[in-house]
């Protein structure tokens, strides 16, 4: 605590993983407490340590629209196209490849393949656009990413999509969390299977997402 001597107290809270809030406030009109200290003015009065209304003229959150988020983005769907061309991925919130800016490349992702006794050799990224078909400009919560297959695709084949570390980031900087990945699934024959709790339609083998990263 800073300002003693003077008409402003000035208390400093770091935040922690896991607060949140979309415009901060104390929690109630009590919330301000003396730990073994005493506020007095020059005459040795006690300060009144009754706060303002919460949301009422002179409270935290009328003076300041204050947002915390520790909250780090996440992939909650993937899908792979009928045609085998690309994968779409969505995240939780908006991603950047840094804190608020910058569009995520094809730099930030790995494929790797599993043949499982398929005639395909290989799946390589060729390019990562908007689901419109447009450069990305950062700030999209579904992306699409381009494959290249090379062999003929039996239906056993399948790809993991894979994050690489410290590389996807939402607005304020949280880094894409580690080690979450969607269920592993098998190549069915069927026209749709499920996908990580969310459908893929017309997949002609499974993609699964995987990404790796620290915060």
């Amino acid at each position: 605590t800073t300002g003693i001597g003077s008409t402003t107290l000035i208390f400093t809270y770091t935040v922690q993983k896991g607060d949140g809030s979309t415009d901060l406030e104390y929690q109630s009109t009590l919330a301000l407490a003396l730990s073994g200290g005493t506020i007095t003015d020059a005459f040795g009065n006690a300060a009144t340590l009754n706060l303002p209304t919460l949301g009422g003229a002179g409270s935290l959150s009328a003076n300041n629209d204050l947002v915390i988020d520790t909250t780090a983005p996440t992939i909650v769907n993937v899908s792979l196209d009928v045609s085998n061309e690309f994968v779409d991925v969505t995240f939780s919130e908006a991603v950047y490849t840094a804190a608020g800016s910058g569009a995520i490349s094809i730099s930030d992702f790995q494929i790797d393949f599993l043949a499982n006794g398929g005639a395909a050799e290989a799946v390589s990224i060729t390019s990562i656009l908007a689901t419109d078909g447009t450069p990305l400009s950062g700030g999209e919560t579904t992306i699409r990413i381009f494959v290249s297959v090379t062999g003929a695709i039996s239906g056993t084949e399948t790809i993991t999509v894979k994050a690489l570390s410290v590389s996807i980031f939402d607005l304020v900087g949280n880094a894409l969390i580690a080690q979450e990945s969607t269920e592993s699934l098998k190549t069915l024959t069927t026209s749709s299977v499920s996908f990580g709790g969310k459908k893929a339609t017309g997949c002609q083998y499974s993609a699964q997402a995987n990404h790796e990263n620290s915060i």
